[in-house]
């Protein structure tokens, strides 16, 4: 298990497998909070750096947005529009493969049905665990 898993895929199992590990402290109280959100996988992926809040009113005014919670965090026009984009098509369909192998639960939006992260499965647990052993045991090696 965990072969033929792209780095992108890695990336979501081992992210969604911390937070499952130690979760916000926010969500001791919700049964449905989501492991694992895009935005997340975006910052620590691809390296995307999230906007601070520029225009006085706007939720994030003067602060780096909650890579936990819900909107546009990131600058396009920072990024690079074609960068941006193919990155979200690639993690969407990260996201999309991981729930064909059932490793992953999608989660969307209710009006716009576009998905927002993963809860990962029993299987994905077990999957996201043998990676993060996996990559440790990479780290070792390469300190060496």
């Amino acid at each position: 298990m965990g072969m033929g898993l792209s780095p992108l895929q890695e990336t979501i199992l081992r992210l969604a497998l911390a937070n499952v590990e130690t979760p916000p402290p926010d969500a001791a109280d919700k049964d449905d909070w989501v492991h694992v959100h895009h935005a997340e996988v975006m910052a620590k992926h691809y390296g995307f750096t999230p906007a601070v809040g520029k225009s006085p009113g706007h939720r994030w005014y003067g602060r780096l947005p909650d890579l936990r919670g819900n909107g546009h965090i990131f600058s396009r026009k920072a990024i690079g529009e074609k960068r941006y984009n193919a990155a979200c098509v690639a993690a969407t369909r990260a996201f999309k493969r991981l729930t064909e192998r059932g490793l992953v639960e999608r989660y969307c939006w209710a009006i716009t049905e576009r998905a927002f992260g993963a809860k990962l499965t029993e299987a994905g647990i077990e999957v996201a665990r043998m990676l993060t052993v996996k990559h440790a045991g990479n780290s070792r090696s390469l300190n060496r």
